[in-house]
């Protein structure tokens, strides 16, 4: 799966600023972390800016019985 990062436009992803994209390989999830965090590398570090929003986007096929779910970090990890 593609992971990108997307600047923000009017607040809604804007997808023709991509500023980092990555893949997630499925390899990586494995029997026993699948419901940890796994890293996913951009091979060019995004330049991101504190208090601007940014959007997520994860690009995948469906499949109804291999797929991945999103969870939220309930320690708000993430700030500005």
């Amino acid at each position: 799966m593609t992971i990108r990062i997307l600047a923000d436009s009017g607040g809604k992803p804007d997808k023709n600023n991509v500023l980092a994209s990555g893949t997630l390989a499925a390899s990586l999830v494995t029997s026993g972390n699948e419901h940890y965090f796994v890293d996913v590398v951009f091979p060019s570090p995004p330049n991101l800016n504190a208090n601007t929003l940014y959007w997520l986007m994860v690009d995948t096929s469906a499949n109804s019985s291999n797929y991945w779910s999103w969870a939220n970090d309930t320690l708000a990890g993430y700030i500005s």
